[in-house]
């Protein structure tokens, strides 16, 4: 197995560090928007980051929404930020606003297409197309023609279909949404979970007979292209409810018989403990992780499960870990930890992480697994995070808002970065961070300078996102590194000097 790029650049570090060992955290980016969190700010009116794209050249797309002064819904956003946070003022302008107000809850930004003509469509209430790519002068409001008004949940198929779902006339429904060729907006075909025949789709039996309706609000898809769905059912009593969670055979519509039992899996008993799901993912190797509250208690629960459906044993305690009072919105692996994002967390914090196993991952910043926005923002509460994206890099995006003490909304996009740290060895040497690199010019095309601590001369390894290292040089304080033969892209620069590493990135253009 190739080794990852920060496997690579420990072992050639350890070395220079003899018996201190070294980790790594994440730390707030101040390369972008100078503290690492872009706020969108809209007057007098509300702003609020729905979802967030983040490129590996460290652009990124966002699609918010702002509403007037007392939550009315307003006009649709969407914006392509450049590495350091600024709006790009080549896609649309600075951003791309719909023509006219509607209700825009987006619920994520996909890439859809083939390269160099990547399209970015973001999924919305009602499912709005909203198209952004490169190379646009306008904002293209592809809103497919529909009926359905409550569309919570979205997933990306493939590189051509997005999924919808909710709820219609009390039935759970799942819409598909292919992208035409050319970008202009979608060709939809629908199906329904269960309920009432449906033009375009097919009756899928009640999931039991003392079940009348099903919402859906949370979609994924598994590596073998089946959907996973996930919300709530009401039954014939009109008063008890539970979450549940089903899954589809590939390129249909039926329940497949191989997930939990008959394809579905109940989260709590109706009678006594009904819950609520907050958030669903899908990990890369296909377990599923769930967020959910116990109604009439402030307990939540992270619940980790197998492909099959059955519970994950090894996570937390026989595959559940109590995360209190705290609602988890969204979830992502990142390099192997389960990062989460939170909504109302005490102290101010906007994501937690957790290893493998459940435990808390306290590597993930300054020796916790909690990642706090309190020092950096004041003057209210109630950070809200809508949704987390990472790129080959590691490197994590959260989209939300945060409630000012106004009460206003403000729209917040927060970029973190892996960061070396230094742990003491059994010998009990002294470590500290290591230091920001400063290099120049970043983008850079043909010569990359870099700053030598001193005048002594310095070992500069450069690799490139998958870890593979494609250039290492000894320069000198003035002493520019040619890059002209490297592809575009974004690398990593280290450089040893005088026992002290200092870390860095650039694009080259």
């Amino acid at each position: 197995m190739k080794p990852s790029f920060y496997t690579l650049t420990t072992a050639l570090l350890l070395g220079t560090l003899g018996a201190t060992a070294q980790v790594y955290h994440y730390d707030f980016d101040s390369s972008f928007a100078l503290t690492g969190i872009r706020k969108f700010s809209a007057g007098s009116n509300h702003a609020e980051a729905l979802s967030g794209y983040l490129l590996n050249d460290g652009k990124s797309y966002v699609a918010s929404t702002v509403t007037d002064a007392i939550g009315n819904p307003a006009l649709s956003i969407g914006a392509r930020l450049k590495a350091n946070g600024d709006f790009d003022s080549t896609l649309c302008g600075s951003y791309c606003s719909s023509g006219t107000p509607q209700d825009a809850r987006a619920t994520g930004i996909y890439q859809l297409g083939t390269s160099p003509d990547y399209k970015y469509y973001f999924s919305s209430t009602g499912f709005g197309g909203n198209v952004l790519f490169s190379g646009a002068t306008t904002f293209d409001d592809q809103t497919y023609s529909t009926s359905y008004t409550i569309c919570v949940a979205s997933a990306q198929m493939n590189d051509s279909i997005v999924l919808g779902g909710g709820v219609e006339s009390g039935d759970g429904i799942i819409l598909c949404y292919k992208a035409n060729p050319v970008g202009a907006g979608y060709a939809g075909a629908t199906g329904i979970i269960t309920g009432a025949t449906y033009p375009h789709g097919g009756i899928v039996a009640p999931f039991m007979p003392s079940i009348t309706t099903v919402g859906v609000a949370h979609l994924a898809v598994q590596s073998t292209g089946k959907i996973l769905s996930a919300g709530h059912v009401n039954y014939t009593s009109g008063t008890d409810s539970t979450a549940y969670i089903c899954r589809f055979k590939a390129n249909t519509l039926s329940l497949d018989s191989t997930f939990g039992t008959y394809g579905i899996v109940y989260i709590g008993a109706p009678s006594t403990t009904p819950a609520t799901i907050n958030a669903m993912y899908v990990a890369p190797d296909n377990r599923v992780y769930v967020h959910y509250k116990e109604q009439g208690s402030s307990n939540t629960y992270l619940m980790a499960l197998n492909a099959d459906g059955t519970y994950y044993t090894a996570f937390g305690t026989s595959g559940q870990v109590n995360t209190g009072t705290t609602r988890i919105n969204k979830m992502k692996m990142v390099g192997g930890k389960l990062i989460c994002g939170l909504q109302g967390a005490p102290g101010n914090d906007v994501a937690w992480s957790y290893n493998a196993d459940g435990t808390a991952d306290t590597s993930f910043h300054a020796g916790t697994n909690a990642l706090s926005l309190g020092s950096y923002v004041s003057g209210g509460s109630n950070f809200v995070v809508n949704d987390i994206s990472a790129n080959a890099a590691g490197d994590i995006l959260l989209a939300g808002r945060f409630d000012n003490a106004t009460p206003k909304r403000e729209g917040m996009v927060v970029k973190l970065v892996k960061k070396l740290r230094y742990i003491p060895g059994p010998t009990g040497v002294a470590a500290a961070y290591s230091k920001d690199l400063s290099l120049y010019p970043n983008p850079a095309s043909t010569l990359l300078y870099v700053d030598v601590p001193g005048n002594d001369a310095a070992q500069v390894r450069i690799a490139a996102v998958d870890g593979a290292l494609v250039l290492s040089e000894t320069v000198s304080a003035g002493q520019p590194l040619s890059i002209s033969t490297l592809a575009p892209g974004m690398y990593f620069v280290h450089l040893t000097s005088g026992g002290n590493t200092y870390t860095a990135r650039f694009v080259k253009q």
